[in-house]
């Protein structure tokens, strides 16, 4: 149970957060505006290692999760020393766990997930966040190791980065994902001009594909062969990522990299919107009456006009192009 506590400097908070790796993500400029009113903040962030250029102030602990690629990410960061000795911890510090509310006034359901996070911290006792500080870096060495990954896969010009449309068994939600030939388009036309690669992490029992891998990939790494810095490194390189709704979304928007999002049902590309980030690389097609119901089984809506992706790749790629010229 979280406590009420007034926003106090000098205190020490403890944080334990949503596990998917796009919501870790999202409570990241919440940590940042924490780290300015606490002496030190503890979070159990799965993604630490992405984290690195946080406030120093920031310190990561693990926890246990059954959700299986964020358990192998947590394992990786114990293995490399991300992870604080958790006996640093107080056992008095106060403890703040960040949820979405999905209905009422600051639910997701009719608001963005931005509104839904503030909504949270004020009825806690801390004022809304103000100044969304949304954005990371990657490190140098992240992108050397792409660098010669792209040399050693035959790639030297542009290239486009997708992610595999799979389900996943431990927050089975089929209603999020598009339709399998809205991806598969998207990379027939890519590969017309540039490699393609595809990204995943599905094991064939809790997490599968659609319907399959796609067809005129270049290089395929759909097991959870790359980890999570090289791919963000990976995109953050490419001329355009094409992804369904998930992490990639959320992921590409803090680098500000060329990225097309294919919503299928869910949630729809208001859920997301700030007025604060900068959208000029980032291209959303939704269904044109997107559904927004927030259930995991809805029959949603799921068709989008081909043109409508066409479009969004054209400019995706267009901006890339322009902004390398």
């Amino acid at each position: 149970m979280s406590q009420r506590v007034n926003p106090l400097e000098g205190e020490t908070l403890v944080i334990q957060g949503m596990k998917g790796i796009g919501d870790q993500l999202f409570q990241v400029p919440y940590i940042k505006d924490l780290a300015r009113r606490f002496q030190v903040v503890y979070w159990d962030s799965d993604v630490a290692d992405l984290l690195w250029d946080l406030p120093p102030n920031v310190r990561f602990f693990h926890t246990n999760t059954r959700l299986r690629m964020q358990r192998e990410m947590g394992f990786e960061n114990l293995r490399n020393g991300v992870y604080c000795d958790p006996r640093e911890i107080p056992r008095n510090a106060l403890r703040h766990h960040f949820r979405y509310l999905r209905a009422g006034d600051g639910g997701i359901l009719n608001n963005t997930v931005w509104d839904s996070l503030n909504y949270h911290l004020e009825a806690f006792g801390y004022p809304k966040v103000e100044d969304l500080q949304f954005h990371i870096k990657t490190r140098q060495s992240w992108e050397n190791a792409v660098s010669q990954l792209l040399h050693e896969w035959g790639i030297k010009g542009p290239y486009a980065v997708v992610r595999s449309l799979t389900t996943r068994a431990e927050w089975h939600c089929p209603a999020r994902n598009c339709k399998f030939e809205y991806m598969q388009h998207a990379v027939n036309k890519l590969s017309m001009e540039m490699p393609v690669i595809e990204i995943g992490s599905q094991d064939g029992i809790r997490e599968t594909f659609d319907v399959g891998p796609y067809d005129n990939t270049h290089m395929a790494f759909t097991e959870g062969q790359l980890t999570l810095p090289i791919i963000a490194a990976l995109c953050k390189k490419s001329a355009v990522t094409v992804t369904p709704s998930g992490f990639l979304q959320v992921l590409n928007l803090m680098f500000k990299a060329p990225t097309v999002v294919i919503y299928g049902g869910y949630t729809h590309p208001g859920t997301y919107h700030s007025d604060q980030l900068d959208y000029s690389q980032y291209f959303q097609v939704a269904p044109r009456n997107p559904c927004g119901c927030v259930m995991n089984h809805h029959n949603c809506n799921k068709e989008i006009p081909i043109e409508d992706i066409n479009q969004a790749i054209d400019r995706a790629v267009w901006t890339s192009s322009s902004k390398t010229n």
